[in-house]
């Protein structure tokens, strides 16, 4: 499933000196508060 960048613009990670989740390399860890909120924003499976 894909997920807009625009629909993300509220999160940005501790993890990667607070830059947006958008940015980041392959392998960025992702502060886990901040990747269950990234998580949430993707719609169910059916």
């Amino acid at each position: 499933r894909s997920l807009p960048f625009n629909q993300t613009l509220h999160l940005f990670n501790p993890w990667n000196e607070n830059k947006p989740v958008k940015i980041g390399r392959d392998g960025q860890e992702i502060e886990p508060r901040c990747g269950e909120a990234l998580c949430r924003l993707f719609p169910p499976d059916p």
